[in-house]
C-alpha cells in the first residue's frame, strides 16, 4: 500500500492521496470539510470537543505543499453551518487564509453552506455554483441524478465508507474514493464527519483509506 495512488480519469492522470484528497494539475480537491460542526453541536447543548477546524485547515495546507498545488477546491460543505461573526471558527479560517495568501481557495456551494455566499461574503475565498466545468471534469457537491455523459463527474456529499471483513468476526470501516463509470465520489475530508456505506455496482472501484495508505480494492464482479 502507498499514501498515493495514480489513476486515469477522463484521459487525465490524477492522484488520490490518503489524506482524502484528489490532486490534478496543481489543484487539491476535497469534499465535506464541515468547519464549525462541533460548535453547532455545542450550541445545540451537546458536549463535544472543539479543535478540528485548525487541524483540518492545516491538513489542507500540508496537502498543497506536498503536491506543489496553487489552488484548493472544496466540493461543497466547507462549513457545517455559517459561523457567527467573530466566532472561533471564523478567526481560525481568516488567520489561516492570511498565513497562506499564495493559495487560492474555491468552494462549490453544498447543502450545508448554501447561504454562505451572502453570509460569508467577506471571507477571502471564491464561492462557486454547484456545477462547475473544469477541463474534462464536472465538479458538483452531490452526484447528479442524470450525469452528463460528455463530462466526468467529481463530487462529494455521500461520505462513502466500506466495511471490510476478514472472514471471521472482525471488520474494518474505512472511508473510500468511490470510482464509477463516468464519475468519482470523494470521501469526506473533515475530521468530525460521519460516513455512509456504499453499494458498489459491478465494475465500480473502491480505493479505501487505511491510516496513511490507500488500498485499491478489486472491481466488483458482475
Amino acid at each position: 500500500m502507498s499514501s498515493i495512488v495514480e489513476v486515469c480519469l477522463a484521459g487525465e492522470s490524477v492522484i488520490l492521496d490518503a489524506d482524502r484528497a484528489l490532486i490534478w494539475q496543481r489543484r487539491v480537491l476535497v469534499a465535506d470539510v464541515h468547519l464549525d460542526k462541533a460548535s453547532s453541536f455545542q450550541r445545540a447543548g451537546m458536549a463535544v470537543p472543539l479543535g478540528d477546524e485548525q487541524r483540518d485547515l492545516d491538513r489542507l495546507a500540508a496537502l498543497a505543499a506536498r503536491h506543489d498545488a496553487a489552488e484548493i477546491i472544496v466540493l461543497g460543505d466547507l462549513v457545517h453551518a455559517p459561523p457567527r461573526p467573530g466566532s472561533t471558527t471564523e478567526r481560525v479560517l481568516l488567520n489561516w487564509a492570511d498565513a497562506h495568501r499564495d493559495l487560492r481557495l474555491s468552494v462549490v456551494l453544498g447543502n450545508h453552506d448554501r447561504d454562505a455566499r451572502e453570509r460569508l461574503a467577506h471571507w477571502p475565498l471564491s464561492w462557486l455554483d454547484d456545477d462547475v466545468t473544469l477541463g474534462p471534469f464536472r465538479l458538483r457537491h452531490a452526484p447528479a441524478p442524470c450525469p452528463d455523459p460528455a463530462l466526468f463527474e467529481i463530487a462529494g456529499h455521500l461520505h462513502p465508507v466500506v466495511r471490510l471483513r476478514d472472514g471471521n468476526r472482525d471488520t474494518a470501516r474505512l472511508s473510500v474514493f468511490w470510482q464509477r463509470p463516468g464519475g468519482l465520489v470523494l470521501p469526506a475530508f473533515g475530521s468530525f464527519t460521519g460516513g455512509h456505506p456504499v453499494a458498489p455496482a459491478p465494475g465500480d472501484r473502491l480505493h479505501a483509506v487505511h491510516g496513511g495508505s490507500i488500498l485499491s480494492l478489486p472491481p466488483r464482479a458482475a
